[in-house]
């Protein structure tokens, strides 16, 4: 960890009687998890800091919180971290901006620096690992609360440790949190369990499965997913179903939402798709990233140039 901008961030909360935490767009179980997390953290330490989860709903780890209203009057005279965000863009609630300072933290590949202090370790599989890490390194009580949300920030965005970037470090993350108050089956059995309609759902993706050359697809549109009552989230969650399948490195979920838009969930073992996402309005990890078409008319484009990245990587 670089302990100088460790302690800066450290510092500035100590300098800030009121701090506001956001996170992006659609949050997953990282920016859930870095948000109350480090909320946690922060208001264990200390105490008489008042510190607001800025968030737009996550059903899927909705457990670990809800988010609170902006007080405007106290934002702009506070501090805004920001977590698992790589673009300014990208944060959901664009009054950050207005804050007296900015912190980010993120383990994206860094394009938008757009803190006052930016701390940035692409090369760590999760912000929850980041904000662990601090924790361990500048002697931070850390309590249940807190070390739950970063446990499941951790396992979500590592699959439960089965993806690239999961080193060492993960494991003595997980380790030290386990050690504050982790209950690894509670969390388990949450992040586990489906409801019936997910179960038949679960098929019906299956079934619409495709394929060219070395790229697995399925197209869900928004009536699929209404005729079996789940929300977009919970739909795009089944991008996770293909990693196993032998023979294709490359696969995508496309997903028409609710409004109409149509975004794309893009992994892959192995082989950099950030490059196929730029092209399609998109970005992220290496191995892990969304996109988005603009109609139904990009999708034979976006079709075969999954399938060319695939054919590139083999020369």
């Amino acid at each position: 960890m670089n302990k100088v901008l460790g302690n800066k961030i450290l510092n500035k909360i100590k300098e800030y009687d009121n701090i506001f935490i956001f996170g992006h767009i659609r949050p997953d179980g990282d920016c859930y998890g870095s948000q109350f997390g480090l909320q946690e953290i922060i208001k264990y330490n200390f105490p008489k800091k008042k510190v607001f989860v800025i968030t737009d709903k996550c059903d899927y780890v909705a457990f670990l919180g809800s988010g609170e209203e902006i007080d405007e009057q106290l934002l702009v005279n506070g501090l805004a971290i920001c977590v698992d965000t790589g673009n300014a863009s990208r944060v959901s609630n664009q009054a950050f901006l207005s804050a007296m300072e900015i912190i980010k933290i993120d383990h994206h590949e860094p394009e938008d620096h757009y803190g006052n202090i930016n701390y940035e370790l692409p090369d760590y599989p999760a912000t929850c690992q980041i904000i662990t890490e601090i924790a361990m390194e500048l002697g931070l009580k850390v309590n249940k609360a807190a070390a739950r949300a970063l446990f499941v920030g951790i396992v979500t965005d590592t699959g439960w440790f089965h993806y690239r970037g999961v080193t060492e470090l993960t494991f003595q993350c997980a380790g030290f949190l386990t050690n504050n108050g982790v209950e690894v089956d509670e969390i388990s059995d949450k992040l586990g369990g489906i409801s019936l309609n997910e179960l038949r759902f679960k098929g019906v993706v299956i079934d619409l499965l495709k394929w060219r050359g070395g790229f697995l697809y399925c197209v869900l549109t928004k009536e699929i997913i209404e005729k079996y009552g789940l929300t977009d989230e919970q739909a795009s969650n089944c991008v996770n179903y293909f990693s196993q399948v032998e023979g294709f490195p490359i696969w995508a979920l496309i997903i028409e939402n609710q409004n109409g838009n149509i975004r794309i969930r893009l992994r892959s073992n192995g082989i950099n798709v950030v490059p196929l996402a730029h092209k399609y309005q998109g970005g992220g990890h290496e191995m892990a990233v969304g996109a988005k078409l603009a109609n139904w008319n990009e999708l034979e484009n976006f079709i075969n140039d999954g399938a060319q990245t695939v054919e590139d990587s083999k020369k």
